[in-house]
């Protein structure tokens, strides 16, 4: 869809000039059309910076638990050994900071929802328990409950205010909340993670 909405594009500027020139690419065709220029806040993101499919902005993936051991202690020198979804380990803040991303751009996901990803002592301080198994066998928190929320927050704000991540030019987007499964960009996920996995 997206494919035949740029074709539609430049052949309409095309007529209005005067011409009509088509071209046509065998397999993916990512490149943008000579008359349109990105935003310069624009661009392909992934998991990994990959310039010949113009992915220039990789992830810097980490779990809560390995940011926050202990209410109140931060850290950006622990690994995670069990990272999220089959991704592991996860490198420490630091060498995503000193060395993946010394020279590149990123986004970040803090893999946050999950009691295999949110520090030990957050359901104990917060009285909760995990309230259902993900399609990944994940058993998600409820990341919405206002005592689990909050201390989210005294990570993102050590992070983006206190160390002022965000002010960092490298620094793209942040997923957040860092909910997977029920809080899914992909709208069928929540529909399937209510009726299938009663989150």
């Amino acid at each position: 869809m997206m494919r035949l909405l740029l074709c539609t594009l430049a052949l309409m500027v095309a007529m209005t000039s005067g011409q009509v020139v088509l071209s046509v690419a065998t397999g993916d065709d990512w490149s943008m059309p000579r008359w349109l220029n990105a935003s310069k806040y624009g661009g392909f993101y992934g998991h990994d910076v990959q310039p010949e499919y113009n992915i220039s902005v990789g992830v810097l993936d980490v779990t809560w638990a390995q940011l926050n051991p202990a209410p109140g202690v931060f850290t950006l020198d622990a690994v995670s050994e069990t990272g999220a979804e089959g991704m592991y380990p996860f490198p420490s803040f630091n060498e995503y900071n000193k060395t993946i991303f010394a020279n590149s751009k990123f986004w970040m996901r803090i893999w946050a929802s999950a009691q295999e990803w949110a520090p030990a002592w957050v359901p104990q301080l917060c009285n909760i328990s995990y309230i259902g198994i993900d399609y990944n066998g994940n058993h998600q928190l409820p990341i919405y409950n206002g005592c689990m929320y909050a201390q989210l927050m005294k990570l993102y704000r050590y992070l983006f205010v206190q160390m002022n991540l965000r002010a960092d030019p490298r620094f793209k987007f942040l997923y957040a909340p860092g909910a997977f499964t029920y809080i899914e960009f992909d709208f069928d996920m929540i529909t399937s993670a209510k009726e299938n996995y009663g989150l």
